[in-house]
């Protein structure tokens, strides 16, 4: 039994990690899928490149007034896309952080449950001479003398697997 709970609780904090530390990348990468095409401004960059050709056509000297409408357009479409990638990146930003929270928000109420259902098991059973002063800390919250409880064994074993793993 002890074997088992150990292993069991072992496998528990190292997928809870793994999830843990992919939570990041999937808070930043599904605001970025999930904006449009049409908020990224691809319609000003075509228009901007289409403009700066036709400028490029255009002689300074010759069609001065011309040439420098074209430039007042071009600045003036150059502001409003910077405007544009400015807008979606705190809209980025401002998702990212939110998806982040409700992911520590699952992640500790999975830890929350499983320490909830799992908490008058002992993990391991130890004889009482070993951790003498430390008996009531280890043992908590099964109240075993001698038995190691759930959340000194979850912090044991996260600390091990992000030592050796991560």
């Amino acid at each position: 039994m002890a074997v088992s709970m150990v292993v069991f609780v072992l496998a528990y904090v190292f997928v809870m990690r793994i999830l843990y530390k992919s939570s990041g990348f999937l808070a930043d990468w599904l605001p970025r899928l999930l904006m449009s095409k049409e908020q990224n401004g691809s319609h000003l960059k075509d228009t901007i490149i289409q403009l700066k050709d036709e400028q490029m056509k255009i002689s300074a000297q010759d069609e001065f007034a011309r040439y420098m409408r074209l430039e007042r357009k071009i600045k003036k479409l150059n502001e409003e896309l910077s405007q544009i990638v400015k807008q979606r990146s705190e809209k980025i930003t401002v998702r990212s952080k939110i998806l982040t929270a409700i992911f520590m928000g699952l992640l500790g109420v999975c830890h929350m449950a499983f320490v909830f259902v799992y908490r008058k098991e002992p993990v391991v059973l130890l004889p009482v001479q070993w951790f003498y002063p430390l008996n009531r800390i280890l043992a908590f919250p099964t109240g075993i003398p001698g038995a190691v409880g759930l959340p000194c064994w979850i912090v044991t074993s996260n600390k091990i697997i992000s030592t050796v793993l991560f």
